[in-house]
C-alpha cells in the first residue's frame, strides 16, 4: 500500500494496481484520445495526480516539461483540460496536448479569417525563417 497526500491534505491508502472493470471506463466515457476536464489532487515526484471521475487517477508526468517550466496552472485544487494517452496500468494524461491542440486551432482560425498573425524570429533557415506564432513553430 502507499500514501500519499490528497487535496484536503489528509493522508490516504490505497493498493496498487486496482482495476478498472469495462463498466468503470464506459460510463466514465474514459479511453484513449479523448479530452476531459479533471481536477488535480496531488503533486507526487512523478507529476500530477487528476480525479477522472473513476477508481483510478490519471498522471500528468513532470517529465512533459524536461525545462521546467511546468505550467502555473498545474497545481493542487486547479481544473484543467487533459488528453488521455496511455490506459495501462496507471493512466497518463497530457496537458501539453491539449495545449498545444489550442494553440493551432487558433491559428487556424486566424488563416481563415485572413487576419494576420504576430510573432517572432527564432531562427533563419535556407530559403526562410522559423517563427514562433505564440508557441506554434
Amino acid at each position: 500500500m502507499t500514501q500519499e497526500k490528497t487535496l484536503d491534505n489528509e493522508v490516504t491508502t490505497f493498493e496498487e494496481g486496482v482495476p478498472m472493470t469495462d463498466d468503470m471506463i464506459k460510463n466514465g466515457d474514459i479511453h484513449v484520445g479523448k479530452e476531459k476536464e479533471v481536477l488535480i489532487i496531488a503533486e507526487t515526484a512523478d507529476g500530477f495526480l487528476a480525479d477522472l471521475g473513476v477508481k483510478l487517477d490519471g498522471l500528468i508526468p513532470k517529465s512533459d516539461y524536461e525545462d521546467g517550466n511546468i505550467p502555473p496552472e498545474l497545481k493542487v485544487g486547479e481544473k484543467v483540460r487533459v488528453k488521455i494517452l496511455d490506459m495501462r496500468g496507471q493512466p497518463r494524461l497530457s496537458r501539453k496536448e491539449v495545449v498545444r491542440k489550442e494553440k493551432w486551432d487558433n491559428l487556424s482560425k486566424i488563416v481563415e479569417e485572413g487576419s494576420c498573425a504576430q510573432g517572432t524570429i527564432i531562427k533563419s533557415i535556407k530559403g526562410g525563417f522559423i517563427v514562433d506564432l505564440g508557441g506554434v513553430s
